[in-house]
């Protein structure tokens, strides 16, 4: 071989050897290459600890290598000390088609692709079931290494892990079994610079619990390097100002609502949020999804969704929501659906008694044309501005009752060809209206005097699926108005009290004997709502209670009587004498049952008298008392005077009228002086006293005059 030819072979081994390098260079870049945008985990309870548990997620699977055929997810155990369990690994990509490319890169054993839902970009669902070891309060974890690269909101996302968790709680005796909430529509969205954008997860919570929404930083965690969930490394806030120039991005606690007005920097967001379950005040767990915001520059305007605001309605009538969609740019077509997952899934869509919705497509070229349910698109009407509108009408039945309200997401985009052209965007509009099921109160309430009880009789309610009624009191007569159908004010923001709860849907009085209050001289209110379980938890203590009935009083009038004469007949250390009288009322209630009794009581001054010194009969009209054998000398008296009924029951005529004491004037000696001074404690004003003097047991005289306080 010559020297040329041994240069040639040289040189030909060094490019072998470089495109070596090359290659392996871009299989270990594929494989960290970024590729995660979003996803969530949620699971059913199959019932003996055994759940479904679902991973979604959504990725870009462009670079090569970094298409997940199948996925892991972590087990935790949750406590002050969280303890990873188990592993469930290798499950399979259950959505898509075969992959049939050559060589394909997902193996025989779990074939499935995925499907494209925007460019490049697909969803991935794995589904495998799980049986925990028992009862308890467990995490369920996903990771992925790596985000997509162009992720603007956080530093160098091709490096970091993709993260996400649910916590589920299950069972408990009195809370019943559960399941996580489901995200029904694609944490996927576009929006353009300068435009307004909003977005709904299309919560649903299959046991109807509570769900509560807020934002969060999206996560890291890499177990194998010691990383534990974390905020990504320089997570910021898409409304960040420090960050950027976009306005203020919301989520509403309550439906799930994201609002950004408006986003101007250009670029890929990741946001994360989470979505809590509540039964009975308790939290069950959470879901956290992670999801992908594109913001564009483009001319586009999102469509407008217009209906009314959130209602309710009496289980049994019917209800009526308008709504009207279009899109403000002329050549646009508009599309309406509620939620991306299907109408069956969609408030008063998913019970028996569905809701229904019709409408009209309106076109002014080619005419309008009617509908019945969603979706509906406008399609391709080049010459007008694409409307559609429609009623939901629901007629409501008394299973409807529920805690949480029904939820109908109204749902609007504008082109729908962005999936095969991805240089088009999409934008959408996100309406949610909440319809609450009240349930129907009790009617016709009454309320009768008898016997020191007063009669409450009403109509039981129309849902005789009722567990009882609550019977509520109020002292002296206030106006009580229901604010609205929604009964957003309870009669206890009213000043009402809880008296007694009746049970059964076809008990319908309840006695009130007063006993625990005093009514003298005023009115007694009452109003009765009814109690009901929740359909959808069914729990002890999951109550729902409707509005109230109309307030009904009842007054209970008596005369007062009047202590009128507390004074000293006699001094004596021993046999003094003490003289009362008071004033007979002129009239008391017949609600106090006959024969009514005058019961006199002493104490020494200045104690409150509670021991009982005369009974008298109060139909014989005596009114005063001489009180002996006392010590007068030393001591001054107080005295109470009441009326008691048949029963012995108080009648409280008199209320601050009928306690006084006596006048005990004490003495001490000076220089060339005596003071003197006294107490007392009456229900009438002394406008003036007389002093008056004896000297040696002679004659007394006055002295001096003074003024009464």
């Amino acid at each position: 071989m010559n020297k040329n030819a041994r240069i040639l072979t040289l040189e030909a081994g060094l490019y072998r050897q470089l495109g070596l390098w090359v290659l392996m260079m871009l299989v270990c870049w594929g494989a960290r290459a970024s590729h995660n945008l979003a996803g969530q985990i949620t699971a059913v309870y199959l019932g003996n600890n055994r759940f479904e548990i679902t991973l979604t997620t959504y990725t870009d699977p462009a670079p090569a290598g970094v298409d997940r055929c199948s996925a892991n997810i972590e087990i935790w155990s949750v406590g002050p000390n969280p303890i990873r369990i188990d592993i469930i690994e290798d499950i399979p990509r259950s959505n898509g088609t075969i992959d049939t490319s050559p060589p394909p890169e997902c193996p025989l054993t779990n074939p499935l692709t995925g499907v494209p839902i925007y460019g490049t970009v697909k969803k991935n669902i794995y589904v495998t079931e799980y049986t925990f070891t028992g009862p308890g309060k467990y995490q369920l974890r996903y990771y992925d290494v790596a985000r997509r690269d162009d992720v603007i909101n956080m530093t160098e996302p091709g490096k970091l892990a993709f993260y996400v968790e649910t916590e589920i709680d299950f069972p408990n005796p009195i809370l019943g079994t559960n399941n996580t909430p489901v995200l029904l529509n694609d944490p996927l969205d576009e929006a353009c610079a300068g435009k307004l954008w909003t977005h709904n997860p299309g919560g649903f919570d299959p046991d109807g619990d509570s769900l509560v929404y807020h934002l969060r930083p999206s996560f890291q965690y890499v177990p194998t390097d010691g990383i534990d969930p974390q905020p990504t490394t320089g997570y910021v806030f898409p409304d960040d100002s420090s960050a950027f120039d976009n306005g203020p991005l919301t989520m509403d606690p309550h439906t799930g609502l994201m609002r950004w007005n408006v986003p101007m920097n250009f670029g890929t967001y990741n946001i994360a949020y989470t979505v809590e379950e509540y039964r009975n005040g308790r939290r069950l767990g959470y879901v956290v999804r992670d999801m992908a915001i594109f913001v564009k520059n483009c001319d586009n305007d999102p469509p407008v969704i217009e209906s009314t605001n959130d209602t309710c309605v009496v289980a049994g009538q019917d209800v009526e929501v308008p709504f009207l969609a279009y899109d403000p740019n002329f050549n646009d077509s508009i599309y309406l659906e509620l939620n991306n997952a299907g109408i069956g899934n969609n408030g008063p869509f998913s019970v028996p008694n569905s809701a229904f919705i019709e409408g009209v497509v309106v076109d002014v070229v080619n005419g309008n044309r009617p509908y019945v349910n969603l979706p509906q698109s406008s399609e391709n009407n080049m010459t007008t501005i694409d409307t559609i509108k429609g009623v939901v009408s629901w007629s409501t039945i008394c299973d409807n009752i529920r805690t949480q309200p029904y939820q109908i997401d109204f749902f609007a985009h504008d082109d729908n060809s962005y999936i095969t052209t991805p240089g088009l965007v999409r934008l959408t509009a996100n309406k949610v209206v909440t319809i609450t099921v009240v349930p129907p109160p009790p009617l016709e309430l009454t309320a009768t005097k008898n016997f020191r009880q007063i009669g409450l009789n009403w109509l039981p309610t129309e849902c005789d699926n009722a567990l009882g009624y609550q019977v509520y009191r109020k002292l002296g007569n206030t106006p009580f108005m229901q604010d609205t159908v929604c009964c957003d004010m309870s009669p206890e923001d009213m000043g009402y009290t809880p008296l007694a709860f009746v049970e059964g849907w076809a008990s319908t009085s309840y006695l009130d004997s007063l006993s625990d209050v005093s009514i003298f001289d005023q009115e007694v209110c009452y109003v009765v709502t009814a109690i009901y379980p929740d359909a959808f938890n069914p729990s002890i203590d999951a109550r729902i209670e409707s509005c109230a009935t109309s307030q009904v009083c009842v007054e209970v009038f008596n005369d007062k009587l009047y202590l009128m004469n507390v004074s000293v007949l006699s001094t004596n250390p021993a046999n003094g004498e003490m003289y009362v009288r008071w004033s007979q009322p002129d009239s008391i209630d017949a609600f106090f049952p006959r024969p009514l009794t005058y019961k006199i009581f002493r104490a020494d001054e200045p104690d409150t008298p509670q021991t009982e010194i005369r009974s008298l009969n109060y139909a014989d009209g005596i009114t005063e008392i001489t009180d002996t054998p006392l010590d007068t000398e030393s001591k001054g008296y107080n005295y109470l005077v009441e009326v008691y009924d048949a029963l012995g029951l108080l009648v409280n005529t008199s209320e601050g009228t009928n306690l006084g004491s006596s006048i005990f004037l004490e003495t001490q000696g000076g220089n060339n002086a005596v003071s003197l001074s006294w107490k007392e404690r009456v229900p009438w004003l002394n406008e003036r006293y007389v002093i008056y003097r004896s000297i040696d047991g002679g004659p007394f005289d006055s002295i001096a005059n003074v003024t009464g306080t």
